[in-house]
Order: C-alpha cells, then structure tokens, then sequence
C-alpha cells in the first residue's frame, strides 16, 4: 500500500497510535528544537493531523484525510507531497519535517524542495527513525560497529509500508550534498529502546535512563531516532 493510502484509509486511528508514552516522549525534544531554532515562516512537511502547527505556520501533507482533520481543529493545512512542494522559491525561512516522513518519501526529492524552498541561511528541522530502530544490537555493538542503511517493509493495521532506515553518516550526508550545513544532531532512545505500539507508561528506572540520555549525546550514533538541524548555505 503506498504512503498516501495508507494515511487516507487509517487518519481517525492516527492520533490514537501516536499518544502512546514513545511518541509522547519524542514529540517534547522535538517542540524544544522548534522553539530553540525555527523562525520566520515555518512550514511543517508531513504535518499529519497538525500536532506542531501553531498560529502563522503552514502544513502540508499527502492524506487528504489528514488534513481535514488538521482543519477541523483549527489548523492552517493544505493538500500537498513532499516531493514537490507547492511553495515558491526562496519564500520559507523554517521547513519542519518530523517523525518518519523522510523515512517513508523519496528522501532524495524531499530534500532537494527543502532546499528550493527554503531562503539562504533557511532552517530545516527533520527527525528520522534509524537503523537502530528495528535492530536489536546492544549498545556497545551500536556504537563500534556500523551497519547499512536499510529498507524495510514495516507492517501497521496490518497493512505493509516500505520504509528507509538511516545510518547517522548517511544522514547527514543527505543534507550536507543538497546544500545544507550541518548545524545541531542528537540522538534519542539508544539507553531506553522505543516502545512504539504500546500504551504502558514507561517505568521509574525507563524513566531514568531517558532523562540521561540528554547528557550521553556522545553515544548518539547508536540510537532509534535521530534528530538534524541543517542550514541552507
């Protein structure tokens, strides 16, 4: 089933999902890059049921349902792919594009409209699941040994969705050969693994290894989520 199907078909269920304790806890590093870097006119790529849009900003996703959803709620959403944005150029100053949507587009045209779009010295914030999220290797093995990036075919509602993993390198690589300079990274759950699809609160000691986390940023090569501040030169 291709992405836009997908959403269009599961979109009352989307909100649900995402309210499990994982992506609650990933959803609070994501608003403090936002709040710490976006400016200007923030445009949020794969924005779903519009989570992050606040007054001024625009989103854009590929499931009609989702947008009427988004809209329903007050949200300034607009149809619209990744792989070709429906914006001038030169004409945003922020591009968010957060949670997964890089890893199910053409991330190689994803990229290349963040850059079209974006004004120089543009922000784009982007959060993707990597390699080490359907992977198994304990830390230290994630840490002294690479593995390669991957794609996969990852089952939701029992529907199957290809899906790109990425290593940290390749990442980075990404933006930095369309134009982009790296600017912050981090890593998120390499102490504490996600726990995508279950409801249960995370426990006093899970707790504590997450909160730790932000000060072991050394080790972020080998976590699930990796998060990209990138500039346009």
């Amino acid at each position: 089933m291709n992405t836009k199907s997908f959403y269009n078909k599961t979109a009352d269920k989307y909100d649900l999902r995402h309210n499990s304790p994982t992506t609650k806890w990933m959803r609070l590093r994501e608003v403090k890059l936002i709040k710490k870097y976006a400016k200007g006119v923030i445009v949020d790529v794969g924005c779903g049921t519009g989570f992050h849009l606040k007054e001024g900003m625009v989103g854009i996703d590929i499931s009609e349902e989702m947008v009427k959803i988004a809209k329903s709620r007050g949200k300034n959403a607009v149809i619209g792919s990744a792989e070709e944005l429906k914006l001038e150029d030169n004409s945003c100053d922020t591009v968010l594009c957060l949670f997964t949507t890089l890893n199910l587009c053409d991330y190689q045209k994803d990229v290349k409209e963040f850059h079209r779009v974006l004004k120089d010295k543009g922000v784009a914030i982007i959060s993707v699941a990597s390699v080490w999220d359907k992977d198994k290797k304990p830390l230290l093995r994630r840490l002294f040994f690479d593995s390669d990036m991957q794609i996969k075919t990852i089952r939701i509602y029992g529907e199957k969705l290809k899906f790109s993993l990425f290593r940290k390198k390749e990442f980075v690589n990404l933006f930095e050969k369309n134009g982009f300079a790296l600017k912050h990274f981090e890593g998120m759950f390499f102490l504490q693994k996600p726990r995508w699809n279950l409801f249960e609160e995370f426990t006093k000691y899970q707790k504590m290894k997450l909160k730790a986390e932000k000060y072991l940023q050394f080790l972020n090569k080998g976590s699930a989520m990796y998060f990209g501040v990138f500039v346009k030169k």
